[in-house]
């Protein structure tokens, strides 16, 4: 029984050979579906942010149809300018969207005019900066300035 076969050796190196083969078209069938989960994801995340960026373009246009109607009530005299601004304001500070996110008014000096925390209203905030150093208000005011305005990560 020392010496093997050479059918069972032949057998076995088939065996290690299919083995081989088998993990070999495995490790392909994986990084397959992890391609494609990749460029499906990226995909996604394109049309999340997409969706998000009409959704805030939609709603950005429905505030400004509303503090239209506030200027225009403001020139036929039915309410005064300062009127229409403080009632524009208060509507500006309450109006949501979207489960939670929130319109707000900064002029282009960076003083507040709107924002749901009203102790906020005529603070300067041209100089707040997110987590990584980014000046917030004064990008928003130079990206709403270009023609046809744009959207700010």
């Amino acid at each position: 029984m020392k010496t093997i076969k050479f059918s069972t050796k032949l057998a076995l190196m088939l065996l290690g050979s299919c083995l081989a083969v088998a993990v070999l078209l495995s490790g392909v069938a994986l990084y397959q579906q992890y391609s494609t989960a990749r460029v499906t994801m990226k995909a996604l995340r394109t049309t999340m942010y997409a969706d998000f960026d009409h959704t805030a373009k939609t709603q950005i246009e429905t505030a400004i149809s509303l503090l239209k109607i506030f200027y225009e009530r403001s020139q036929k005299g039915e309410i005064s300018l300062e009127e229409a601004k403080n009632q524009a304001s208060a509507l500006l500070a309450d109006l949501r969207y979207d489960d939670g996110n929130y319109v707000w008014a900064d002029t282009i000096e960076g003083i507040n005019v709107a924002l749901p925390d009203k102790t906020k209203k005529g603070t300067s905030r041209i100089n707040l900066q997110d987590k990584k150093g980014k000046y917030l208000v004064q990008e928003i005011i130079k990206i709403g300035r270009q023609p046809g305005g744009g959207y700010l990560d």
